[in-house]
This record gives C-alpha cells, structure tokens and sequence, in this order.
C-alpha cells in the first residue's frame, strides 16, 4: 500500500512538490526491490524503508567517519555487510545499491525476528537491534534515535 500510494495515477497533483518518499520511489526500479525485499525476508515495506531513511536519508554515499564503519543506504558496517554477504550467497552486493541495502535491511530484520520473536510492529524493537546491534536491550529515548 505504501509503494502503490506513490505510483498511483494522480497521487501527487501537479501543483506540489512530491513527498521524499514518493521521489525515492520515483526512480526506476525502487519500488520492486521494496517489495522484493518485503517478499522474501518477510520485513514490512513501511519498516524497510523507515530504516533506510533514518540511517542515510536515502543517501547512497552516506560514510562514517571511520573507514570501516557504517555506509551506504543502510549505514551497514562492513563486518555485517560481509556477513550478510556470505550468508546470502549475494557476493556482488553494494552498500550504495538501494535493491541490495533493502534486501540487506530485509535479512537483518528478518534475523532479529527469528531470534527474538519480536513482531514486525515492535519498530523501535527492531530498530534497536538494528543500529546498537542484536544484544541491545532497553528502550532507547527519542532523542538518542533522532526523532525530537
């Protein structure tokens, strides 16, 4: 429902200027690899994209600081994203590939789900997992995820 709002004839009117989302899903391609990523991990495409867009902003060349932290769409650290890589068999995947970082974000919850029985509705759950790691425990407060 999230994808087709934005494909939908008429769903921005001319006058106005398109939602980010709907300017992301605009490129060719994007809405299939969320719904491919939703298919096969199980992940919603609202948490999919939510994810991607409160790591880099749907920004492909997002970099840390650190040569081997986090980047790409999925702010993915590089001993994760070789994991997911191995795991996968997808050796070719890129961090700065919007089809390989949803799949990438479909695995990683997919996984946390699997361990921790966590329902996909758990979105701070899941969120935590996926930026302090799998043993995080605890809520985090608004601010430290950003959104005050």
């Amino acid at each position: 429902a999230l994808v087709a709002a934005c494909s939908a004839p008429g769903a921005v009117r001319a006058t106005e200027a398109p939602s980010e989302l709907c300017r992301v899903l605009g490129e060719d391609g994007r809405p299939e690899a969320v719904q491919a990523a939703s298919d096969k991990w199980g992940t919603p495409p609202h948490l999919l994209l939510a994810f991607m867009r409160q790591e880099s902003h749907f920004k492909a060349d997002k970099r840390h600081a650190a040569t081997t932290g986090p980047y790409g769409y999925p702010q993915a650290i590089l001993s994760t994203w070789n994991q997911y890589k191995r795991e996968t068999g997808n050796s070719g995947a890129s961090r700065n590939s919007f089809a390989d970082s949803m799949d990438f974000i479909g695995w990683y919850t997919s996984g946390t789900h699997k361990r921790t029985g966590a329902p996909y509705s758990a979105t701070v759950d899941h969120y935590l997992a996926y930026s302090r790691g799998p043993g995080a425990k605890g809520p985090p407060s608004a601010a430290a995820l950003g959104w005050t």
